[in-house]
C-alpha cells in the first residue's frame, strides 16, 4: 500500500483532487499534515474525498506551517473536518519530546476516528503507545519517517501495520543546483518495502520533506518529473531547468525554457510516459499551444499528479 505524505499547500490539495479516482483504484492513502489557518482549500478536499471514500490521514498536531503550536486553532480545524468526513482518519506525530499526556489525550479525544501514529523521532515508551494501539479497534498503522529512529525502535511496533516513508528528493539549495545532477535516483521502496520489514512504502512525492513558505522572485524554474527506469527497478527524477542566468526573469519565459527540454525528452527518450500520465500529456499541451500560460504552482500540482499516476501505474 502507498502512502503518499503532503502539507496541505493549496496545489498540492488540488494534485489529490485531481487523481481521487484513480488513489481510490490503487487503495492508496494521503496524509496530510495542515500548514494553513485558513481551511477553504482542505475542506474542499475533504469533501471531494469523502463523495469516493477516499483514504485521508489528517495530521492533528501540525509539526510546521501557521498551526504550529497552535492547539486550539487545530482542533477546531479538525472538528470542522470530521464534521465534513465522518470517516475521514487522523494522524499524530511523535518524537522525542511527545509526552504520554499528550499521547494517552489522542486516543482519548477521538474514540470514533480511525488512527495512525507518525513517528518523526522515537517516542519514549514504545510499549506504553504500543498497548495503546493494541487496545484500540480503530487503530490503524504506524506510520515511520526514513531516517527519524532506529531499526531497533521500529521493530517495537512488529505487531501492527507499519509503513515507510521515504524522502526521494535530493534538495538543493536553489533551483539552479538541480543542473549538477539533471536525472537522480528517487526510490525503489516499492519494490523491496516487505523484505525491510514493512506492510506499506510512501514518499513526500516530488516535493520532499522541507516545509518552506513561498520565497522571492525566480531565477532559475525546475520542473520534476518522475518515472520507472527502462528495467522498472527504480524511480527516477529528472529535472527539467531553464537555462542558467544570473539575474531574474519573467517567469513565463523560465517556464517555457523547462517546458521545451522535457518535451524533447519525453518525445525523444521515453515517449512511454505519456500512456499511463495524463499529467505529462497536460503539460506538453500547454507548451504546444500558441499564447496558452501557466504558472509554477500549476506546474507543482502536475508533478505531483504526475507521481500518483507513476505510482498507480506501477501497482
Amino acid at each position: 500500500m502507498y502512502y503518499c505524505y503532503l502539507r496541505a499547500k493549496q496545489y498540492e490539495l488540488l494534485a489529490v483532487r485531481s487523481c481521487l479516482t484513480k488513489i481510490v483504484q490503487k487503495n492508496m492513502a494521503i496524509i496530510i499534515e495542515p500548514v494553513r489557518e485558513s481551511n477553504r482549500d482542505l475542506y474542499s478536499c475533504l469533501r471531494d474525498a469523502s463523495n469516493v471514500d477516499a483514504r485521508l490521514i489528517l495530521i492533528v498536531n501540525p509539526k510546521c506551517g501557521e498551526l504550529e503550536g497552535n492547539e486550539r486553532l487545530a482542533q477546531d480545524l479538525i472538528e470542522g473536518a470530521i464534521e465534513l468526513y465522518p470517516q475521514v482518519e487522523l494522524g499524530f506525530i511523535v518524537d522525542d519530546t511527545t509526552s504520554s499526556t499528550q499521547v494517552i489525550s489522542f486516543f482519548n479525544i477521538y474514540p470514533q476516528q480511525a488512527k495512525s501514529i507518525v513517528h518523526k523521532g522515537s517516542y519514549v515508551n514504545s510499549q506504553q503507545l504500543l498497548n495503546l494501539e493494541l487496545s484500540d479497534n480503530l487503530f490503524k498503522s504506524n506510520i515511520f519517517i526514513d531516517g527519524k529512529c532506529s531499526a531497533s525502535y521500529v521493530s517495537n511496533f512488529n505487531q501492527t501495520f507499519k509503513v515507510l516513508i521515504h524522502d526521494g528528493l535530493n534538495r538543493t539549495q536553489t533551483n539552479a543546483g538541480y543542473a549538477n545532477n539533471i536525472i537522480e535516483f528517487f526510490s525503489d521502496l516499492y519494490l523491496n518495502y516487505r523484505q525491510l520489514g514493512f506492510q506499506g512504502f510512501g514518499d513526500f512525492s516530488i516535493v520532499g520533506d522541507h516545509f518552506v513558505e513561498g520565497g522571492g522572485q525566480a531565477v532559475t524554474a525546475v520542473i520534476h518529473l518522475t518515472y520507472e527506469n527502462v528495467d522498472h527497478t527504480e524511480i527516477l527524477v529528472h529535472h527539467f531547468l531553464s537555462d542558467p542566468r544570473v539575474a531574474a526573469e519573467d517567469v513565463a519565459i523560465l517556464i517555457d525554457e523547462a517546458f521545451e527540454k522535457l518535451e524533447a525528452f519525453v518525445t525523444n527518450q521515453r515517449p512511454d510516459i505519456l500512456n499511463w500520465s495524463s499529467a505529462c500529456q497536460e503539460l506538453i499541451a500547454i507548451y504546444n499551444t500558441p499564447g496558452e500560460r501557466t504558472n509554477l504552482a500549476y506546474i507543482k500540482k502536475m508533478t505531483i499528479k504526475n507521481h500518483f499516476e507513476l505510482i498507480n501505474n506501477i501497482l
